[in-house]
């Protein structure tokens, strides 16, 4: 068969057969081929002159020692031996390579035109690991500042992924360590799956934000809530929380995470005696001895109670052991930070998704044994037992009477914990509020109580009332006036609890007044007329609350939050694409010979400046989007398949119009548009709703016997023959018509 595309002969023989369809499937195919033609001439056209004009770098010899420079510090640091790898990068060799692997294959990180993936995960271990500032690191391994931090950011977030996976439970049953010790701890202990507790980070925090991260020691920390089974492998990490929190609201933020801290039923975790008997949680009983230094020597167990506390305390140990191994392994975790707030808590979990790494594949020197660990136990100076603080109590009760200063005792600071508590009159309470509010008008919006304004309120106290306070029952009750102005602001701010500012009280709706649901305490308070609630809205109004709006476990460490102050993990995607600039070694090749440069063009004489490389670099982007239009435009028509010559042309979905089919027979005559308009103006008629009905059905010779007709009525003439050319019968307008 000849083509139809060359043959002029094949051309004239469509029009002679009056084969309309396929003679416009023809036209219409030969114009995409045309522009199809067009296109790959101009897009090769394009690409020829770009390669002739393009003109590279000169390319600095000298500064490739850096990079070899780089290469053997890398070298230095993982091959030397493991002794050196681990105390620079915290895990041994083989680890550290099978770490990079994990992070490669995952297509979590990904080697960079200069930077590898060893070198990203090395500048990370540095900074958690030795705490490391970024410009120290920056100085150490020859690169900027800007690119320490950028892939500090890139390795975070990628250790956050893998955080999913590593820091889980690991199995259901009981541990072999209660099973192995029968009537010791199994079949006591039967069901638990490991410990947990709090532990505080140190954090930098911006200035109004201290109250808030500010609790027992004198620096902002962070509440970390992890939950450790007993091969010492976390698993599950809260961290984010204010320092000023108590554990037992993060723990009860931890229960709320639709993907948070879930108990099976029937197994329970081991926790101290900070947080309260629940379903899933067992602490050890209160006021006898817990901790195991108050066991040592001679002083067993003497009831039922200090016994289990004993044991208690030889399981729960285990997630000390977890604390201490982290925060000696990764020394970012003890001192403060140098990373922005958001990144802080990041941190955390990434440092738990490594430790678990390290605990998965093998032993590791930083955990040390139980007996080792027992016998670094400091005593604890919290929680003793009643019998044993009233002795030092009595002890300095006679001390004091022998001497005559029975009043100092009630000023001392011994004893922190075993003042008693003290019943407080409305009097006594105004008076407080109003003593600090009077201290705190002149003082600046980052002011913080301290002890010895709680004691200076003592003495006050003292004076007018003679009640014998001392400065820690003040400081009790003032941090219990704060918990309570938080309740209310938190309940000012929920929907359900209506205030009535008349009555000081708290209208709650009946779906929310349910004491199982609010508690105890904070039900009895919010459901009686507030007392002096301008005093306490006056005291506290500036000071901060802990929220935990920061707060993030492992399965939300990397979810997008409003605002972002990283700067490097946005571009996480599409990072592996990106060629640095600038006159750094970053921008030689590895395999680029060490000459004086190399260039495409004898006369250029001067060194491309920064904004010849972003004009380039730009024009570059515009042809490459120019070049990739023009390909999606080409396979565009290319892909448009020819229509069957036994086929209508134009091919569409069923139109709403019941008159379409017609509409479109009528459209396919080759007579004029104008023609074509009276025809279509006829039938359109309501009249003729029974013809247009007959001509949808009707076979072609007898439709265009009709359009011959009306054409003939219509020009006053007989057409003549059909398929009559107009040019046959110059002096005539009665046209041709070809179906």
């Amino acid at each position: 068969m000849p083509c139809i595309f060359c043959n002029p002969a094949y051309t004239f023989s469509f029009a002679m057969d009056n084969n309309q369809q396929l003679y416009l499937t023809y036209c219409s195919w030969r114009q995409k081929a045309l522009i199809v033609l067009v296109l790959m001439l101009f897009l090769w056209w394009r690409t020829r002159d770009g390669r002739k004009y393009r003109r590279r770098g000169i390319k600095y010899g000298p500064l490739l020692s850096r990079d070899v420079w780089r290469n053997s510090e890398l070298i230095r640091l993982i091959d030397t031996s493991d002794r050196t790898c681990i105390s620079q990068l915290r895990m041994c060799r083989a680890l550290f390579y099978k770490l990079c692997a994990r992070l490669r294959e995952s297509r979590l990180l990904g080697d960079t035109f200069h930077v590898s993936v060893e070198e990203q995960v090395t500048m990370f271990l540095k900074i958690v690991g030795q705490h490391h500032t970024k410009a120290a690191v920056g100085f150490s391994m020859w690169r900027s500042g800007e690119k320490v931090s950028r892939y500090f950011n890139i390795v975070l977030f990628a250790m956050g992924e893998l955080a999913r996976e590593l820091i889980h439970v690991r199995s259901t049953d009981t541990h072999a360590k209660i099973t192995s010790n029968p009537n010791r701890f199994y079949p006591y202990f039967e069901g638990c799956l490991g410990a947990l507790d709090g532990t505080h980070i140190r954090a930098c925090v911006p200035a109004k934000m201290v109250d808030r991260f500010r609790d027992r020691k004198s620096y902002p920390t962070q509440n970390v809530l992890a939950v450790v089974d007993f091969d010492l492998r976390f698993t599950y990490v809260l961290a984010g929380w204010e320092g000023s929190a108590h554990d037992s609201l993060v723990l009860q933020d931890a229960l709320s995470r639709p993907s948070g801290l879930k108990i099976l039923e029937g197994k329970f975790y081991l926790a101290d005696a900070g947080y309260a008997a629940r379903p899933g949680i067992l602490p050890p009983y209160r006021g006898v001895r817990y901790h195991l230094q108050e066991f040592l020597g001679p002083n067993d167990p003497q009831c039922p109670k200090e016994l289990f506390n004993h044991r208690h305390s030889s399981l729960r140990t285990t997630v000390e052991r977890a604390f201490g191994t982290l925060k000696n392994r990764f020394k970012i975790l003890s001192n403060k930070p140098f990373i922005p707030l958001k990144s802080q808590s990041k941190v955390v979990v990434a440092c738990c998704a490594i430790h678990n790494w390290i605990l998965d594949n093998g032993p590791d020197e930083f955990v040390l044994d139980e007996a080792t660990w027992y016998s670094h136990l400091p005593r604890s100076r919290n929680r003793v037992s009643d019998y044993e603080a009233d002795i030092p109590v009595k002890r300095d009760l006679i001390a004091q009477q022998m001497m005559g200063k029975l009043k100092d005792i009630v000023k001392s600071d011994e004893g922190v914990s075993r003042d008693k508590y003290a019943n407080w009159s409305d009097e006594e309470t105004k008076f407080m509020l109003e003593w600090y509010i009077g201290v705190q008008k002149d003082k600046p919006n980052t002011f913080c109580w301290k002890q010895p304004h709680h004691l200076q309120c003592a003495d006050a106290l003292n004076a007018k009332f003679s009640n014998g306070v001392t400065g820690n029952q003040v400081y009790r009750h003032f941090r219990s006036l704060k918990e309570k102005r938080g309740w209310i602001s938190r309940a000012l701010a929920k929907s359900g609890y209506g205030f009535d500012a008349t009555a000081k009280k708290f209208n709650i709706d009946p779906l929310e007044k349910d004491p199982n649901k609010l508690g105890t305490a904070k039900y009895n308070y919010l459901t009686k007329p507030i007392k002096f609630y301008n005093l306490l809205e006056e005291l506290f109004a500036n000071s901060s609350q802990a929220d935990g709006e920061l707060a993030l476990d492992q399965t939300t460490v990397n979810v997008p939050s409003g605002s972002d102050d990283s700067d490097g993990v946005k571009e996480v995607e599409n990072y592996q694409m990106t060629v640095e600039d600038g006159n750094e070694s970053d921008t030689i090749a590895r395999d680029s010979p060490t000459t004086d440069g190399t260039i495409s063009s004898k006369k250029r004489k001067r060194v491309p400046s920064k904004s010849d490389r972003k004009g380039k670099a730009r024009c570059r982007s515009m042809n490459d989007e120019v070049s990739a239009s023009i390909v999606r435009l080409c396979d565009t028509l290319i892909s448009v398949k020819p229509a069957d010559s036994s086929q209508n042309v134009v091919k569409s979905e069923e139109p709403i119009d019941p008159n379409a089919s017609l509409w479109r027979r009528i459209d396919g005559l080759t007579i004029t548009a104008k023609d074509k308009n009276d025809i279509a103006s006829f039938l359109s008629q309501p009249s003729q709703e029974t013809f247009r009905g007959y001509l949808k059905v009707a076979s072609d010779t007898a439709f265009q016997a009709w359009v011959i007709d009306f054409l003939d009525r219509k020009y006053g003439g007989a057409v003549g023959f059909f398929g009559r050319h107009p040019s046959r019968s110059k002096m005539s307008r009665k046209p041709a018509v070809m179906i």
